[in-house]
């Protein structure tokens, strides 16, 4: 099992959220018992071995399921905010 990035304890499983599982990748969310810290780790498979990446979050278990579930932003939706905010006038 993994251990938690900050304070180095092990994490447990009942702790652990399983978000994507397959052959080849799986995402896991993982919550500190002891620091409450929260991470997201990635772990890929290939020919030239397993890869594991895990990164802090501050998505908690309650809705980190919610959040990952959703439609990836669109390079489209993230142009049309810039527009709208580099055309906003605002009020002084």
């Amino acid at each position: 099992m993994a251990k938690c990035p900050v304070c180095e304890k092990k994490y447990k499983k009942e702790n652990a959220i399983v978000l994507e599982a397959g052959q080849k990748r799986n995402t896991v969310h993982f919550t500190c018992e002891v620091c409450q810290m929260a991470s997201l780790v990635f772990v890929s498979q290939s020919q030239a071995g397993t890869v594991g990446v895990g990164i802090l979050t501050d998505l908690a278990k309650s809705e980190v399921k919610n959040v990952f579930q959703k439609e990836a932003i669109s390079a489209d939706q993230v142009l049309n905010v810039h527009n709208f905010f580099r055309n906003y006038k605002f009020i002084a």
